[in-house]
């Protein structure tokens, strides 16, 4: 089975179908609000443990990577020229 994924969503690629789908939580501003929240198809449900072994396993990498990239200091200043 060949899987097309991205962070917010995985599907078989062959057929096109969603098999998981990450929900961001919702404030209600524009929509009804709602926690964050994973949508399984029924298809994927045997393996749930694994999916949302996986989520939280990339959820922390991609909350580390922001970290890093939050933390990263703004381009130095461009060194001295030579002087007139």
């Amino acid at each position: 089975m060949d899987l097309d994924v991205s962070y917010e969503q995985m599907k078989r690629a062959e057929s096109n179908v969603e098999l998981v789908r990450f929900h961001k939580k919702n404030l209600g501003m524009m929509k009804p609000s709602h926690p964050a929240y994973l949508e399984v198809s029924t298809e994927v449900v045997r393996m749930l443990d694994q999916i949302i072994l996986t989520f939280v396993y990339v959820e922390s990498l991609r909350q580390k990577q922001h970290r890093h990239v939050a933390r990263a200091p703004l381009m130095p200043p461009p060194p001295p020229g030579p002087s007139c």
